[in-house]
């Protein structure tokens, strides 16, 4: 008996001494399962009018994926995170194909890190080194992504200040072959309404062939007086590649810009959104007067679209953000307005909504190829969400979008022609902890 009452004795000891570390202990993420039926392909992340076709098949699967983000405060001044992902949709391999996943037997390698960094402050300084999600100012465009990096926040008067370094691709630890990326974000309060900042990146991208200098250049601001209010940006990109001469690489030049105006109204039992966005069109054969493919991967998911812009929830499943991906950041330019919103229905559901335009502001690509296209109309699409969360926390929604497909689709892919219009529908459960 006294053996046993020292054995828990020990015990009882051990997890009082361990209690105040284990307290510093934070574990939260989001469990998300869908089922979606859609005639997009789901293994074009973003989807290209190349892959829609006429008399397009139904595409079903359920897709599953599980965050954890653990962090450890060891004290006021130091914090580590590690962040985890697994992603098993059902009856698939996960994306290591190691094991069977969401197949039978399960049992995958399927443990994907995200983040890994430590938190340091000092003083008015605060620091982040390691894997960490680093983002533009400007609804996910230029960069929006996870990165190994540095980055340092401070404080300067009225100013908030951040200075950031992210190594995109080592390539040849012996060669002078990297692609960097150097970050300053400048941002300070007007009032207790408005900010305003300004933001330069630069990407750094040396290669075999040659050297590209990537800027960008960017203010936003925001501002709100009672129930109203808006924010926007203008963002200026400066492209240069000084090709080698050993590979007979041409010089490219060029800029372009792309510009946000969003109006916001808080309404009685939800919101309103109205948004006119444009990217500048390529108007120079010899130059690149366009915004190239972003490292975004998540470009205006706040507007509850789901085709032509960002799917918000999209995990293994098709992005969208087919207008930038085929439009804008091809040199057709884009234009577009979108009105979306949110509303409290009775019984606690809600709704959200979303209805947008878009269109190229050229019908002809002004390269060598001078590739047309039939019209500058790329489309509508109009999306709905109703869901409501039952047992706390746990969101169970449906939600759906559907494309009218515009002229400017009609001869991307000449094997098919007129293309069928896109939709997609989707059935949620999404647990935040």
């Amino acid at each position: 008996m006294k053996k046993v009452l020292k054995t828990v004795l020990v015990a009882a000891l051990a997890v009082a001494v361990a209690a105040p570390a284990m307290a510093e202990l934070k574990l939260n993420g989001y469990y998300r399962v869908q089922g979606n039926a859609t005639n997009i392909d789901q293994g074009a992340v973003p989807v290209g009018p190349a892959i829609v076709s006429k008399d397009a098949d139904t595409r079903t699967f359920i897709d599953q994926r599980l965050r954890m983000m653990l962090t450890n405060q060891l004290n006021d001044n130091v914090k580590f995170v590690y962040f985890a992902e697994v992603d098993t949709p059902w009856g698939e391999s996960s994306k290591g194909t190691i094991g069977g996943g969401g197949k039978l037997g399960a049992d995958g390698v399927n443990i994907e890190t995200k983040h890994a960094y430590l938190d340091l402050k000092f003083a008015s300084l605060s620091t982040r080194l390691g894997i960490q999600g680093i983002g533009s100012s400007f609804e996910g465009l230029v960069f929006n992504d996870d990165m190994a990096g540095a980055t340092a926040s401070a404080k300067l008067g009225g100013i908030d200040a951040t200075l950031g370094y992210a190594k995109w691709d080592e390539g040849a630890r012996h060669e002078w072959d990297e692609t960097d990326l150097y970050l300053l974000k400048l941002s300070t309060k007007l009032s207790d309404q408005g900010k305003v900042g300004f933001d330069v990146y630069f990407n750094d991208n040396n290669t075999t062939n040659g050297e590209v200098d990537d800027f960008y250049y960017g203010v936003y601001g925001d501002y709100r007086f009672g129930s109203l209010g808006f924010d926007g940006f203008f963002l200026l990109r400066d492209y240069s590649y000084d090709g080698n001469p050993k590979v007979s690489a041409d010089d490219v030049d060029g800029s372009a810009y792309a510009a946000s105006l969003r109006l916001l109204a808080k309404l009685e039992k939800g919101d309103l959104k109205v948004r006119a966005l444009y990217f500048s069109k390529d108007d120079d054969a010899e130059d690149r007067n366009f915004f190239d493919a972003s490292k975004g991967n998540y470009e205006f998911a706040g507007d509850n679209l789901s085709i032509f812009l960002t799917d918000a929830y999209y995990n293994n499943g098709a992005q969208g953000a087919i207008a930038l991906e085929n439009s804008a950041y091809k040199g057709y330019g884009l234009m577009g307005l979108t009105v979306s919103g949110s509303y409290q229905l009775p019984s606690d559901y809600y709704a959200r909504y979303g209805v947008g335009y878009f269109a190229a502001l050229d019908d002809t690509i002004n390269d060598a190829a001078a590739k047309s296209v039939k019209g500058k109309s790329l489309g509508t699409e109009v999306a709905l969400m109703v869901g409501k969360k039952v047992l706390g926390n746990v969101d169970v929604s449906l939600r759906g979008s559907y494309a009218f497909l515009g002229s400017f689709f009609d001869s991307m892919n000449p094997a098919v022609g007129d293309p069928d219009n896109l939709w997609t529908t989707t059935m949620m459960v999404n647990v935040g902890y």
